[in-house]
Parts: C-alpha cells; sequence; structure tokens
C-alpha cells in the first residue's frame, strides 16, 4: 500500500478521507476533456493521487508542485530531515500507476507560476505554505492562471473570519493554531469572503 502519512517517522495524516471526497467532487465541477489541474503543495501524494485519478479518466494531466522540504518553521521540515519525501512521492504514485498523467515539478511556487500562462489551467489545489504571507501570494500568484469556469480551491480552510473567536492578526506567521490554520484563514477570507468551505477545503468558481 501507498505509504502517505509517514505515522512511524514522525509524520501525521496529511488530509482526511473525507476531504478526498470533496476533492474529487470539485474535479467533477470540470465538464470539459483532457482537464488540466494544478496541485501546490504535493508531498506524499494523497491528494495528488485523487487528481491525477481524475486526470487519468478524463486523458488529463495534473502539474504537481512542491520542493519537498516541507515548510520552514513547521514539523514537516524534521519530517523531510529524515525522509526522502521527493522519493516516497514518486514511488506512491507509480504503486497507484497513476505516474502518467503527473508532470513533477521540484520547484518553489513562485518559480512554477512563471511557467504557465494566464487562462490555461482548469483547477488549481493549494495546500503549500500556510502562513499568511505564503498563502496570500499563491493565492495572488495562480489565480490569474486559471480559466474563466475553472476551479480555485484549497486545504486547511476551517472557516470564514468572522467565525474565528481568537484575534487572526496575531497568528498569521504561525502555521496552526488553536485548532484553525490563521493565515489561510485570512487569506482565503480577504481575497473570496463569499467563497465555499466544504470540510475545511475551500473553493470558488472562476
Amino acid at each position: 500500500m501507498p505509504n502517505f502519512d509517514l505515522v512511524e517517522n514522525g509524520g501525521y495524516g496529511q488530509v482526511r478521507l473525507s476531504q478526498l471526497s470533496t476533492l474529487r467532487n470539485l474535479c467533477e465541477i470540470i465538464k470539459i476533456p483532457n482537464p488540466k489541474l494544478l496541485e501546490i503543495g504535493s508531498w506524499t501524494g494523497i491528494s495528488t493521487s485523487v487528481l491525477a485519478q481524475y486526470a487519468k479518466e478524463k486523458d488529463g494531466v495534473v502539474y504537481a508542485i512542491d520542493w519537498f522540504k516541507g515548510t520552514p518553521h513547521t514539523t514537516l521540515v524534521d519530517i523531510a530531515e529524515k525522509n526522502n519525501i521527493l522519493l516516497l512521492f514518486r514511488q506512491n504514485m507509480e504503486e497507484l500507476e497513476l505516474s502518467n498523467w503527473i508532470k513533477l515539478k521540484v520547484m518553489l511556487s513562485e518559480k512554477a507560476v512563471v511557467e504557465f500562462p494566464d487562462n490555461s489551467l482548469d483547477l488549481i489545489f493549494i495546500d503549500g505554505d500556510h502562513r499568511y504571507t505564503g498563502i496570500k501570494k499563491d493565492i495572488e500568484m495562480w489565480y490569474p492562471k486559471l480559466k474563466s469556469g475553472g476551479v480555485f480551491c484549497g486545504h486547511d480552510c476551517e472557516k470564514h473570519p468572522s467565525e474565528v473567536h481568537f484575534n487572526l492578526d496575531e497568528h498569521l506567521e504561525e502555521d496552526w493554531y488553536d485548532d484553525i490554520h490563521p493565515g489561510v484563514v485570512k487569506a482565503v477570507g480577504e481575497h473570496f469572503p463569499n467563497c465555499n468551505i466544504d470540510d475545511d477545503i475551500w473553493w470558488v468558481v472562476k
């Protein structure tokens, strides 16, 4: 079986099974052949596998973007030092027979964005740097790359800002605080105040 969580070596569950169903449902919004999907923050590939399975069925492609070293000042850095995450990602995708539908780009998001023309992608899933400055930059860089009618979405947005009981501004550069990703909640709320949030996955249709 693919090893996504690395619980035996400091890792933990990255995506809940119910969230994988939500991500698949977002793929189904795309009603065109040969879809171009893109993921920022692939890690060991559990969400990539959902996107790639859809691409396989629709003769599309998934661009998987990650530098596989983890976000600074998070436990992912320590996990990446103990494990070859890039190798594990490749092994997982090969085991699931999905590699042929994935174009892997081992780089930071801001390096990859220049390779994609505006209005060229059908779905973008953001799950990279969860700190405010990181997710804000990803939203602003990548939204122009999405086609009209495409799905713009991301992971770990638990609430709308008005629903949070503490001051978000005091924790924006923390990955995680009090069961919330403050930077994601703030940045998504600023850019898409009326976005949908389903099982901590935020999404809008452009």
